[in-house]
């Protein structure tokens, strides 16, 4: 399945804050609200850090669209037990990921 988030839907499910990707671009929480909720043309610079940060390409982040393939399982749909346990798997990874990306941007 494809899904795609804005790069706040996305950054929000990597549990990352505004005030994290505020601090990083140097800028004002509320300049960078206005970042992920307006069609803000906003410097390369920018949309470089936003991308290394969220582990995307830039073009995504000047598009707000963000494309993720995954495979989720709910109680209303018909998935194996295999298949639940294989979504939670994939779901954690990606968190992980997004836990470790902030540690190695944060020594950066």
């Amino acid at each position: 399945m494809v899904k795609y988030f804005t790069i706040k839907e996305y950054r929000e499910f990597l549990n990352i804050s505004q005030a994290y990707m505020s601090e990083k671009l140097g800028m004002s929480q509320a300049a960078y609200s206005k970042i992920e909720s307006t069609k803000n043309t906003t410097n390369l610079e920018r949309y470089q850090i936003i991308a290394k940060i969220l582990d995307i390409d830039v073009e995504q982040v000047r598009k707000n669209r963000v494309e993720i393939i995954y495979i989720v399982c709910r109680e209303n749909i018909n998935c194996t037990d295999q298949d639940k346990i294989a979504s939670e798997k994939i779901l954690n990874i990606v968190r992980k990921q997004a836990e470790a990306l902030k540690k190695i941007y944060d020594r950066s």
